[in-house]
Formats: C-alpha cells, structure tokens, sequence
C-alpha cells in the first residue's frame, strides 16, 4: 500500500486547526519576545555607545588641556635663566646650530623634538634624534652640550642604546649631562 495523505474528516479537522493555531501562537510569542529582547538589546548597546562616547569626549578635553599646560611649560622653560643670562633660542636657531655641530652634519635631517636639559650651573645639554637624508632608517638619537648659553654647541656622541655611565667622563659632561639616565658597569641603571 502506497502512502497516502492524511484524511481530513470533521472529527481531527478542528483538532489540526488547534494544534496549528498554538503553534503559530507559541511562534509569534517567541518572535515578539526576541524582538524585544533585540530592542532592549540594541537599546542598551547605544546607551553604553553614547557613555563611552562621551568618555571619550572628556579624555580628549583632559588631553588638550594638558598640551596647553606643556606648551605653557615649554615656554617657561624656553625662556628659562641660566645665571643673569635669559635663554631665548627658536627651534630653527638651535636646531642650526646642533647641526653646525654635528660632524658631517649636512648630510643628515634632525627630528623636530629636541630635548633640553637646562642645569642651575649654567650647562645645558639636548637631545635628538637624528637621520640620515638619504634613508629614514640608520638614525641614532645625538647628544650635544655647552657649558653655557653663550657658548656653542659641542657634539658629545650618538648613540642608539642606553649610555654607560663611564662615557661620561670629563667635568663638562657630568655637568652638563647631570641627572640623565645610564648605566653602571654592572648593567644597573642609574642616573649621572
């Protein structure tokens, strides 16, 4: 005997439509809870969304006032008195004469931060990173001194690692050079 569809009769026809109908009902009930759970959901999602953005907001208004705080800094310290003398160089000045002091310094482009370093005895040192023009790779950061702001600029040494501290081994360079980090014979860091 073939299989043969179901029949219908009045008795199991209503009895199908019931069973139907609650399925369909248990359907629309577990579509409708998702969709509100979705809802609350992305609700939720958007919620968090706007505190972090907001968050974020607030990180940047912090940062930007901590860049005006160092510009303001940078200024002090740019004008800054070593003795009776006022220090007042512009980047383009000192940046010429760091490269004035470099050996070979023409043939090598210099990175736009310079750090300074300005000692109560009147001895400055900078720092900077340093490239050679034909390549961007090579670099080392260079180490300059002087024993006041009227005098030149020195070239002192590069270097791509940390400095031991014996490098620094004439008056001037403690001097100027005082407070920088280096390290002992042993490999221990310490500071000059």
């Amino acid at each position: 005997m073939e299989n043969q569809a179901p029949i219908v009769t009045k008795k199991n026809h209503w009895k199908t439509v019931g069973i139907i109908l609650i399925i369909l009902a248990v359907i629309l009930a577990a579509t409708s809870g998702y969709l509100l759970w979705a809802k609350n959901d992305q609700k939720s999602q958007i919620d968090n969304l706007n505190s972090e953005a907001k968050q974020t907001k607030n990180q940047i208004s912090q940062l930007n006032q901590t860049i005006s705080t160092l510009k303001e800094s940078a200024k002090t310290e740019n004008n800054q008195t070593a003795g009776t003398t006022t220090v007042q160089e512009s980047y383009d000045n000192l940046t010429g004469q760091l490269q004035a002091a470099l050996p070979n310094g023409s043939d090598y482009k210099l990175d736009p931060t310079v750090t300074m370093r300005y000692q109560s005895n009147g001895y400055q040192s900078a720092d900077i990173a340093v490239f050679p023009k034909s390549s961007s790779t090579g670099g080392f950061v260079a180490m300059f001194y002087r024993t006041s702001a009227k005098t030149d600029w020195k070239y002192f040494m590069g270097t791509q690692n940390d400095m031991a501290c014996s490098l620094f081994n004439t008056s001037d360079l403690k001097k100027a050079f005082a407070g920088k980090p280096c390290v002992n014979p042993d490999g221990s860091p310490t500071t000059l």
